[in-house]
């Protein structure tokens, strides 16, 4: 998955259009190991949560942007 600038933003250290900056690899998604589970970081506030990695270029923080609650990394 790709940002507008072309980066991957499966990369760690790649970060959003909404600033969210992807920390990890976490594991891979239950119901369909294909889409695995990443770890963010909010580059505004630092808050950190896990998301779906077809979800990486539009997450928001759901700290301070209102964004979905992430995901469990268990």
């Amino acid at each position: 998955m790709k940002n507008p600038q072309g980066n991957d933003l499966t990369m760690p250290g790649s970060i959003n259009r909404n600033g969210q900056q992807l920390v990890r690899f976490v594991r891979k998604g239950p119901s369909n190991p294909l889409n695995r589970i990443y770890k963010l970081s909010c580059t505004l506030c630092a808050f950190e949560y896990s998301a779906y990695g077809s979800d990486l270029w539009q997450r928001k923080c759901p700290s301070c942007q209102n964004g979905r609650e992430g995901l469990p990394e268990e």
